[in-house]
């Protein structure tokens, strides 16, 4: 996996990072925004494409955890494709998607 942006990270550093990162959603729901920790899956500003990895800055009063958005409710795919940087219609092709695998699962 290549990654966007050249880091030198010392292995102590690495080491406490780690030991402080969250595990549970109730570790993080009250913790620091934008969220710090980018190797969450969860985390709006990290985007694994094609095996490339590539670290979308986070602005000002931009979410930066999908858990926090999906923890407010329903959301238009406009809504969802502003909060991921996806297209709308990217979002669409996914909820359709889902859709269809859960109407064979609720048909048998």
């Amino acid at each position: 996996m290549r990654l966007a942006r050249h880091l030198t990270i010392a292995a102590t550093e690495i080491e406490e990072m780690e030991r402080l990162r969250p595990r549970t959603r109730g570790d993080c729901v009250d913790g620091p925004r934008p969220c710090p920790w980018h190797a969450c899956r969860h985390h709006l500003g990290t985007d694994v494409h094609n095996g490339e990895l590539r670290l979308r800055e986070i602005e000002d009063g931009q979410e930066s955890c999908a858990l926090d958005v999906a923890g407010r409710g329903e959301h238009t795919a406009l809504e969802t494709a502003d909060a991921t940087g996806l297209w709308h219609t990217d979002v669409e092709k996914t909820i359709g998607g889902a859709m269809k695998r859960l109407r064979g699962k609720l048909n048998g």
